[in-house]
């Protein structure tokens, strides 16, 4: 096997590593979104137990985190030649995802009052991002 060979398969591995371990977080993440949503459509955020609110909101604060080290992790592997471009631009997207995230535990305040401006705003970045990473996964996929 070729040197270029061994990059496409350690950049394969990665790649699926990041993925994985993305969707991992946000499944663990999805219930706790879930209950901040419903609450803010209720108008009863105030009602949610200070105590499990916080655990939340820090829950959200470790998978960005967690996300912002995988984006790392993803810039430093190195891409074959062929999908350079392509990879530049999912690099960009998680980027972006990763602000989103960080701009949705931003709008949540240890008062339990979350500005729900922002709060929608980061919904629909994160969305947006997630629809490029998409997008970009499949480009990649017909290469």
């Amino acid at each position: 096997m070729n040197k270029a060979q061994q990059r496409a398969i350690k950049y394969v591995n990665t790649l699926n590593e990041i993925i994985e371990t993305t969707q991992q977080v946000q499944e663990k993440l999805n219930p706790g979104y879930q209950e901040i949503k419903a609450a803010l459509e209720q108008e009863n955020l105030i009602n949610m137990d200070a105590s499990h609110y916080l655990q939340i909101q820090s829950s959200f604060q470790m998978g960005t985190d967690e996300y912002a080290e995988l984006t790392k992790k993803l810039q430093q592997t190195k891409a074959p030649a062929r999908i350079m471009g392509v990879n530049m631009l999912l690099v960009d997207a998680y980027k972006d995802y990763v602000v989103a995230c960080q701009s949705m535990v931003d709008s949540m305040h240890d008062d339990r009052t979350v500005d729900q401006e922002q709060f929608l705003a980061a919904e629909q970045a994160q969305d947006k991002a997630t629809d490029l990473i998409s997008k970009h996964l499949q480009k990649m996929n017909q290469m």
